[in-house]
């Protein structure tokens, strides 16, 4: 398979790289003193594209990677803080630090591959350290909420292509550079690389991320490469051609993983956690508790099983609105705390009178009145929502409540999923919640009415009935929760369903039968905000 030794992720036009460094050794001592610099990172990408440019025998390359290996993961690490998990699209200097990052893990894989060409025999090795390479850059990805170009599918597709013809895909062996990772083979790293692929981890946050990543670390040697599906019914075989560039499929081989044996890893940590063992004593860690590790793991079997996100329902364009006060003024056509929303409005109102020689529409004598709502427009790209590039910079999370109104109904839902684009659009997959919404506050005591007033919303579907609260509300074992609405007055929650980042969602107890007092509403033992 043809394959350029051109790092993709040099912008074009770039004059050719001078090395920072004539000798490895000096370069050594250089960086050591240095220790976690992220500042770094463009001498470590100039070294990279200066030794890839180079002409030889290569003799001296293994040195190279093994002096520049170490300093790029420390660098890296210390600029993953600009880019991990961050709101999108990124700021500038987020973006910068994550497109350097990448670049130097591409810089080091190719460096690895350019080994394995000049010097055959060490090839073994050097294709392995082109994988994990390779690996560490789609993971840089997944820690930006980036989605993964064509360029770098091509790049995994050809190392999996040429690890094969050289015979090494299966050869394992234990890293110096990695001897915590233990007997790794480039086709282990591969496997790696590609359950990432399987999963779509935008919907996942930093949490689970490490817990997945310490888990596919132990497990990357468990997946099978196969050049065919095979006709074995208990086999779990994932084609991964669907990530392939169109010109490469007819030559893929191998193309086809086998997860059988990680779907079985996935199953038995359910079963010890249901049983009552530990997250902890399962090498999950302790960052997610007890049903936050099955929710994952079961989320990760499906993926592995190639269920894929449902059709997010949008035909073509929506306006989808953010944040909690405008999502409340969306669904009754008036804001809750309007002091809040008062000076993005002032500063449009003088904008528009500049403009037009009036505030609004609905001072002119024949207008109907009509409150607006500022929204975002995303078109379906199934199954999918865009965001192009170009529209007011609001920058969002996985996890943020959204709302809209489909075919004259409101719905409401949140963002499951959500990576950024090259071209600085952004890509989401939408939940969309069951019933329809209805806006409501929460009750305030005598001494909170100076206090801003908190939106809650309710969803009703036949007998089922759930309820948004605000994320800073604490909730106890059986408390109710006061509404100012003299209809329902006290609602019960009974389950957490979902925490957003800017929300929780409970189940409500059926109202059928429902107890009558209240408890925590007023006194120490009140929760946040007082409304328990």
């Amino acid at each position: 398979m043809p394959h350029s030794l051109t790092n993709p992720f040099t912008p074009p036009g770039l004059p050719p790289a001078s090395p920072p460094f004539a000798q490895p050794q000096a370069a050594a001592a250089f960086l050591a003193e240095r220790g976690k610099n992220a500042a770094l990172l463009p001498t470590l990408v100039s070294q990279c594209d200066a030794l890839l440019a180079e002409s030889g025998d290569g003799g001296e390359l293994p040195a190279w990677i093994e002096t520049l290996w170490p300093a790029a993961l420390s660098c890296c690490e210390a600029a993953a803080v600009r880019y991990v998990r961050k709101p999108l699209p990124l700021a500038d200097n987020e973006l910068e630090a994550f497109r350097l990052s990448r670049r130097l893990w591409l810089g080091l894989a190719l460096l690895c591959r350019k080994l394995a060409a000049l010097q055959p025999e060490s090839a073994s090795l050097a294709l392995q350290r082109a994988a994990n390479a390779l690996r560490q850059t789609l993971f840089i990805h997944v820690q930006a909420g980036h989605a993964v170009p064509v360029t770098l599918d091509e790049q995994l597709f050809a190392l999996l292509v040429s690890s094969r013809a050289a015979g090494v895909l299966a050869s394992a062996t234990v890293d110096p550079l990695h001897p915590e990772l233990g007997s790794a083979s480039a086709g282990g790293y591969l496997a790696w690389a590609f359950l990432w692929r399987l999963l779509e981890p935008q919907r996942f946050n930093i949490l689970q991320l490490n817990v997945l990543d310490r888990s596919f670390a132990r497990w990357r040697e468990l997946a099978k490469w196969q050049e065919s599906r095979g006709d074995d019914p208990r086999a779990r075989v994932v084609d991964l051609g669907r990530f392939a560039p169109p010109p490469l499929l007819p030559a893929l081989k191998p193309r086809w993983l086998d997860v059988r044996s990680i779907v079985r890893k996935l199953r038995q940590r359910s079963e010890g956690l249901r049983a009552g063992e530990s997250p902890e004593a399962l090498k999950l860690g302790r960052e997610l508790s007890v049903g936050a590790c099955l929710r994952l793991l079961r989320e990760v079997e499906l993926a592995l099983s190639g269920i894929r996100p449902a059709n997010s329902g949008i035909a073509d364009e929506v306006a989808l609105v953010f944040g909690v006060e405008h999502i409340y003024a969306l669904l009754t056509d008036h804001y809750l705390n309007p002091q809040k929303v008062g000076l993005e409005a002032s500063r449009l109102a003088h904008q528009r009178l500049g403009m037009f020689g009036f505030d609004r529409v609905s001072q002119l004598s024949h207008a109907v009145s009509r409150l607006e709502v500022p929204g975002e427009t995303w078109r379906a790209d199934d199954p999918y929502l865009l965001r192009p590039a170009g529209q007011t910079p609001v920058r969002h999370a996985v996890g943020s409540l959204l709302a809209c109104r489909l075919g004259g109904s409101p719905r409401l839902g949140c963002l499951s999923g959500l990576e950024m684009l090259d071209d600085g659009s952004l890509r989401a997959s939408v939940q969309w919640f069951p019933g329809l919404p209805s806006a409501l506050a929460l009750a305030r005591s005598p001494q909170e009415v100076r206090t801003p007033r908190q939106a809650v919303f309710l969803l009703q579907q036949d007998d089922l009935r759930q309820i948004i609260l605000p994320p800073t509300l604490a909730l106890r074992s059986g408390q109710a929760v006061a509404l100012d609405d003299q209809t329902l007055g006290l609602v019960f929650p009974v389950e957490l369903l979902e925490r957003g980042c800017d929300f929780v969602r409970y189940a409500l107890r059926p109202e059928k039968g429902e107890k009558t007092e209240q408890t925590g509403v007023e006194g120490e033992e009140q929760g946040a905000g007082g409304h328990l």
